[in-house]
Parts: C-alpha cells; sequence; structure tokens
C-alpha cells in the first residue's frame, strides 16, 4: 500500500499549482529549449533549474521572478 500511495503523489505532483501557492524564489537558471521538434513550442519548451534539478515554469510566479531576479532565459538551440 506505501508503494501505491508514493507512486500517486508523484504523479499528483505535475498539477498546476494554485497562484497563491506559487514559489517566489529566483531560479539558478532559466533554459528555453529551440531544438527542433515534430510539436508546435509551447511553455512547456521552457523551464527552470533550481539547485541542480528541472522545475517547471507553472511552479513559480513569474512576474515575481521577471521583477526581483536577474536570471534571464537562455536559449538552446
Amino acid at each position: 500500500m506505501g508503494v501505491l500511495i508514493l507512486a500517486c503523489s508523484a504523479c499528483c505532483s505535475r498539477k498546476a499549482v494554485p497562484a497563491e501557492q506559487k514559489l517566489q524564489l529566483c531560479p539558478d537558471e532559466w533554459i528555453e529549449n529551440r531544438m527542433p521538434s515534430a510539436g508546435t513550442p509551447s511553455q512547456a519548451d521552457q523551464y527552470f533549474i533550481l539547485n541542480g534539478e528541472r522545475r517547471e515554469l507553472k511552479d513559480f510566479d513569474l512576474e515575481w521572478i521577471r521583477k526581483n531576479c536577474s536570471v534571464k532565459p537562455q536559449i538552446v538551440y
């Protein structure tokens, strides 16, 4: 039963974070992936690096980051 609960908590953590719970801290890097792909570009092609781990933009307060952090998107081809 414990394994099932852990698996569920891992998949559920990818849901959208309510605006009042979005992270207000500066990431280490902001990556914009422009590598060719079969799909259309989306916000999923951008992500942050925080403490060496990939973090999705949807988890952060982007307006707060733009006002308070010096990090800018690094374009990757």
